[in-house]
């Protein structure tokens, strides 16, 4: 089971290299500054999906060991096709659909 309480209860993440922490605090920072211009805000936050809440696990649990075997080579990128339609039948679009439907 997944919790959120750990984001509420825990200090935020540190970035930092006791060997060179100018040089890391000053890299970090542009890359970090780099990504948040390209950023996408997820519009499904603080909404809820029923499916997505029941097969949240599965779905991810497929989605990231498909994507892992490709990434070292155990399966090819052609297969990722057949990932996100096994990931969308599974309930990825129904889920889709309640989010869609709580935006409104």
């Amino acid at each position: 089971m997944l919790s959120t309480w750990k984001y509420i209860t825990n200090n935020p993440e540190v970035l930092f290299d006791p060997n060179r922490s100018q040089q890391y605090a000053t890299d970090i920072q542009t890359d970090e500054k780099a990504m948040a211009d390209v950023g996408i805000p997820d519009p499904t936050l603080g909404l809820y999906s029923p499916t997505y809440s029941a097969q949240q696990a599965l779905l991810d649990q497929a989605m990231n060991d498909g994507v892992s075997d490709i990434v070292v080579g155990r399966a090819e990128l052609s297969d990722l096709d057949g990932l996100v339609r096994d990931w969308r039948t599974n309930g990825g679009d129904k889920a889709r659909t309640e989010y869609q439907d709580a935006i409104k």
